[in-house]
């Protein structure tokens, strides 16, 4: 079965897969909102792994979070 695409997300964003991204980026809370918080640690992420760091976790950074 081919794997779902993950959705694009951002600041103001919530859910399941808010939770997901805040499991994997790790040492921030994980409460399924996409805050000034789980921001920053996304364009942390974003800068060590040379990618835009423009806060948005689209397909690009899924990926690499995935490698993580």
């Amino acid at each position: 079965m081919p794997e779902v695409p993950k959705p694009t997300l951002h600041l103001g964003s919530t859910g399941p897969a808010v939770r997901e991204l805040q499991a994997k980026l790790r040492g921030i809370a994980v409460d399924g909102q996409f805050g000034r918080q789980t921001q920053l640690a996304v364009i942390a992420f974003q800068t060590s792994h040379q990618l835009v760091a423009d806060g948005v976790v689209g397909r690009r950074t899924w990926y690499e979070l995935g490698r993580s």
